[in-house]
């Protein structure tokens, strides 16, 4: 089975080349023991434990249960060496797959991508275990007979022109100058395929990522709940209820409305990436006849980025945009 998954920094996205889709927030947290099963069973809450050769090296809450039990991302500059990164891709693809071997698809940010492609590949491509997942009645051998590593940002322009079989959907955005920007939780990762005097081709001066995405948002509206509560509030307390209880936080028996910092911070953070944006890309930017807007952040920002940004459009089910385009990369490679 062909399966793609996109890890990112928020959240984990896989679809398989049936259609079938999840997404779940990118945390691990160890579970000690067997624990004590008080979890809800929504979509996103996951009790795995990984088997090798039928012994359990490994026990954890992932997902919304993982940001319950105070979990981390653990994300650092070597993505490759990120000690989460299995765990993560087992659990999309026992979540996603059967129980055939994995043709898998993967993506890395654009600013790790050429000096840790190699290694993640040779990481996942030894991935050979069995996933059990409780309340969800999964137990399946997870194996990967083959892997191909996609740059993120390059999978939103995929997607928007190819099918998950690799059939080209849509001529003529093939024919055009096209922007991509794909905002994350960590990272925007931006790229641009120009018309030249061969076609159309990938511009090398106008591929690049920002360390700095949805997250900064976060950390700015803490900065604000901070100030008005007089407290130093944990951080994944923030998101926590801006991803949960509808940005209500609660704090010594007072709630605090995080909703209405959201419009002043989307604002200044999509601006902050529009400058970031036009100064990479220069007066280059104004021969793009579309900038494709993707990722987490693609949604909440779009607005902003569209008042500066006339030729911006935001892409179908920008979430999953890498996914789905890694999916139709590998599609056209198996061609």
């Amino acid at each position: 089975m062909r399966i793609a998954v996109d890890v990112g920094f928020g959240y984990t996205k896989a679809v398989n080349e049936a259609g079938k889709m999840v997404s779940f927030p990118s945390i691990v947290a160890p579970r000690a023991g067997g624990g004590i099963d008080i979890m809800g069973g929504d979509q996103d809450d996951y009790l795995v434990s990984l088997y090798s050769q039928g012994v359990r090296f490994g026990s954890y809450y992932i997902g919304d249960a993982g940001l319950t039990n105070n979990g981390t991302r653990a994300w650092d500059e070597n993505f490759a060496q990120n000690r989460n990164l299995k765990t993560l891709v087992a659990t999309a693809l026992a979540l996603v797959g059967d129980r055939t071997p994995v043709s898998l698809a993967v993506g890395l940010p654009m600013a790790y991508y050429r000096n840790q492609k190699e290694e993640v590949k040779d990481g996942l491509a030894a991935l050979d275990m069995d996933v059990l997942i409780e309340k969800h009645q999964i137990r399946r051998t997870v194996m990967v007979k083959d892997i191909v590593v996609y740059p993120q940002g390059a999978g939103v322009y995929y997607g928007a022109v190819l099918t998950p079989a690799g059939e080209i959907k849509d001529m003529e955005l093939m024919q055009q100058s096209v922007g991509v920007i794909d905002i994350g939780h960590r990272t925007t990762d931006v790229m641009a395929m120009s018309r030249g005097r061969k076609g159309l081709t990938p511009r090398e001066d106008m591929i690049g990522g920002f360390d700095y995405g949805m997250n900064a948002a976060i950390k700015q509206i803490k900065a604000m709940v901070d100030k008005v509560s007089q407290a130093n509030i944990p951080i994944y307390w923030v998101e926590q209820a801006l991803t949960w209880n509808q940005g209500i936080l609660e704090y010594k028996g007072k709630r605090y409305n995080l909703k209405k910092f959201e419009t002043q911070v989307y604002a200044q953070v999509a601006e902050l990436i529009v400058a970031s944006v036009k100064q990479k890309w220069g007066q280059e930017l104004d021969r793009l006849s579309v900038i494709l807007i993707a990722g987490g952040g693609g949604s909440a920002l779009y607005p902003f980025l569209k008042v500066e940004l006339e030729m911006a459009k935001l892409v179908q089910d920008p979430g999953f945009a890498n996914a789905q385009g890694f999916l139709a990369a590998q599609g056209l490679s198996f061609k």
